[in-house]
């Protein structure tokens, strides 16, 4: 949930010329970038059939030497497609994963762990970091990739800070992992967003990101990745990265560079607006910069549609898909709400578009007049509104950029509302904080020069807290949070705060994204019997109110219901399937199951491993010709509900060689499934069941060799 991320996405709160003349008829100029409608196809086919990669964030491609593509992804879900579209809500996610593209074919996915219980494919024994994927080369016969080391901080969605920057050695052509070693620098900047070859070094950048401030670049240089390391200081090279200079202000926590020509093209999803759908490109004559002349060259249509909390990160260049004239460039898809990526494959995808570069200039002489008279009013409430004369022309639309000052951004960011009228309300400034303006019109050729540029220093009214906050829990390990909004004025976001005190006082947490639509929440994935307290907060331009009052609630789970319709058959290769229908959502299951041959009166031995919420399994190491009853019974953080009654099957062995079965086995491992209440971005895969699991009463079982076939080990008694 990983990056932001997986991201991962914080509401971070941010953010002269001639008079109008009549401008001539305007010519219609093609978009600048279009959706690689091929591309985008090829991954919905593949992530539709399920059994492998279904989504995921990041997006990076490497080319191999051997005509194959290494497709690298962060946070991932894994595993099946139901009809219609959506995914089961125990879908597994580990947080990064390896698609191989040969001729034009996607697959397979690349995970650690087993198909059963899929694992992140770089991760290190015993230790609790996430790796989320940057960017990679290939040296020599290796691929080479950086990863941005994670750190969970609490058990909130958001509780995770930057520890560091890994390196990941694959050997080709095999991908095989045989190396992962934490690089010596620091937890400041997240290095690897992109690498650049040229002139015997590797150029490396990263972002860096410090409390509600944009987001900034830095590169650094080296010979091979894990050589010695050089920092750009603005004016030369230093060895130690304390030296490295602030670039370019309001980049994404992911951004792009590529050589086109001869000159350097950053491409980045606009980060100097909060959720800003915009694709913005700079360019630099050297892989240093400085980077300027930024271009928004394609809005992203999917935030707002469907009436989800849709959002848009993580811009990717892919130089070996690209053509002269043509870049292909993709971005990241999610929501705020987690519960829309499980009804929704679809969402949680990149989405290709393909940018024509250099893009084309416009005829000066068909663009409208410049906007003039600008002005701009303090609402008193984190915004402003912005006024201006309008300009002579047809079908006009007005654009209004905006540069905050105080926060040291360069240029100025275009908000991506193009308006009809002659005033534009903007939110989501920082009391405090100096901004700019200015506005351009736009026709079907291109936009004006931009106006000259108002200033204003926005003071915002004090805040209230949110008032009559209830807490209520439900029977399903959930605690529904409501409030009355605060009487403040202005666009106002709500986050609310949790903190265990079953065990006494503790730090508090928030949960979820900020929003300003809603009035309630309700906090899942909690702990059965533990007592929580909550308070909410009201945000404004980067300004957060008083907690409100605390509230308290204790969080129960009802125990599940008994799994109905057991059946058990045998097989010809004397194992027994086991099957049986649920009884409701987000359980699993423990088998109990004795030989009763020569002696009814055996017990049950409990299996010491539950079956992750599967209704499938198959028993294993069975005797030939033995007669076994089996009993399922169901459990969650509530604890383990009734047994269902026996059922048996006599286990049979055909002398004649049969395929592996389509039953899965007997469960090795366990592993996390993606929690409904967690954003993939946000949220840290822990190998641990969700709930704690009943002793057992049997002894762990034999394992099984795994087989040349890919069929995972299996396991049983």
């Amino acid at each position: 949930m990983r990056r932001g991320y997986a991201l991962l996405v914080v509401l971070t709160l941010l953010a002269g010329i001639s008079p109008a003349t009549v401008s001539v008829a305007a010519a219609p100029l093609p978009p600048v970038a279009v959706p690689d409608t091929a591309l985008n196809a090829k991954w919905n086919a593949y992530g539709d059939q399920g059994g492998h990669w279904t989504g995921g964030d990041r997006t990076v491609s490497v080319p191999l030497p051997d005509g194959r593509t290494a497709w690298l992804f962060s946070d991932t879900f894994l595993g099946t497609v139901n009809p219609g579209g959506s995914r089961p809500a125990n879908t597994p996610m580990p947080h990064n994963t390896l698609v191989v593209e040969q001729n034009g074919q996607l697959g397979p996915t690349l995970h650690g762990g087993t198909a059963a219980a899929p694992l992140p494919l770089v991760e290190v024994a015993g230790s609790p970091l996430t790796y989320w994927v940057n960017d990679g080369i290939v040296e020599g016969n290796t691929l080479r990739v950086l990863y941005t080391q994670i750190e969970s901080t609490g058990g909130g969605g958001l509780d995770i800070r930057l520890k560091g920057t890994a390196l990941a050695t694959f050997s080709l052509p095999s991908l095989t992992l045989t190396d992962v070693r934490t690089l010596p620098l620091g937890d400041r900047i997240a290095w690897g967003q992109d690498m650049v070859t040229e002139g015997g070094y590797t150029y490396i950048y990263g972002s860096e990101s410090q409390g509600n401030e944009p987001k900034r670049v830095h590169v650094a240089r080296a010979a091979t990745l894990d050589g010695a390391w050089q920092f750009w200081t603005g004016s030369g090279w230093s060895a130690h990265e304390e030296d490295s200079a602030r670039m370019l202000t309001g980049v994404g926590q992911a951004f792009s560079v590529t050589k086109a020509g001869n000159e350097y093209v950053l491409m980045t999803i606009e980060g100097n607006l909060t959720f800003n759908p915009t694709l913005v490109a700079y360019t630099a004559s050297a892989p240093t910069g400085p980077f300027g002349n930024p271009r928004p060259l394609y809005q992203a249509p999917e935030p707002g549609a469907g009436n989800r909390p849709v959002f848009v990160y993580d811009a990717a260049i892919h130089p070996q898909l690209s053509q002269p004239g043509k870049l292909v460039v993709s971005y990241n898809v999610n929501s705020m709400n987690p519960a829309d990526n499980t009804a929704d494959v679809k969402i949680y995808r990149p989405r290709f578009v393909d940018v024509t570069w250099p893009p084309p200039v416009p005829d000066p002489a068909r663009l409208p007049g410049t906007p003039t008279g600008l002005s701009v009013v303090d609402t008193n409430d984190g915004g402003a509104t912005v006024s201006w004369q309008p300009v002579s022309g047809q079908d006009l639309k007005y654009r209004v950029y905006q540069r905050d000052v105080t926060a040291g951004q360069e240029f100025f960011a275009r908000h991506p509302e193009a308006h009809t009228g002659t005033t534009a309300n903007i939110p989501f400034m920082r009391a405090g904080h100096t901004y700019e303006f200015r506005v351009t019109a736009q026709n079907e050729t291109g936009e004006s020069q931009p106006s000259g540029a108002v200033s204003l220093t926005v003071t915002g009214a004090p805040l209230r807290p949110p008032a009559n906050v209830r807490a209520t829990p439900n029977d399903s390990g959930g605690i529904t949070l409501t409030w009355d909004r605060s009487p403040s004025p202005g666009l106002l976001l709500y986050q609310v705060f949790r903190s265990d005190i079953t065990n006494g006082p503790s730090g508090s947490l928030p949960i979820g994204f900020p929003d300003s639509a809603n009035t309630t929440v309700t906090d899942i994935g909690l702990e059965h019997d533990h007592v929580y307290e909550y308070v909410v907060t009201a945000n404004r331009s980067g300004q957060a109110s008083e907690p409100s009052t605390a509230v308290h609630a204790t969080a129960r789970y009802r125990k599940p219901g008994v799994p109905t319709n057991i059946r058990a058959t045998p097989r010809p290769d004397g194992r027994i399937g086991l099957s049986w229908d649920a009884p409701g959502p987000d359980v699993w299951y423990w088998v109990y199951q004795r030989d009763i041959t020569g002696n009814p009166a055996n017990e049950f031995s409990k299996w010491p491993l539950p079956v992750p919420g599967q209704t499938t399994i198959v028993a294993d190491s069975l005797l030939p010709n033995h007669t076994y009853e089996f009993k399922v019974s169901a459990t969650n953080r509530g604890g383990e509900g009734d047994v269902s009654a026996p059922v048996q099957a006599t286990s049979t062995m055909d002398t004649q060689p049969v395929s592996p079965g389509s039953v899965p086995p007997r469960p090795t491992a366990w592993v996390s499934p993606a929690q409904p209440g967690r954003s993939p971005r946000s949220r840290l895969l822990t190998r641990r069941a969700p709930w704690s699991p009943s002793p057992t009463r049997a002894s762990c079982p034999r394992q099984h060799p795994a087989t040349s076939s890919g069929i995972p080990p299996t396991s049983g008694k």
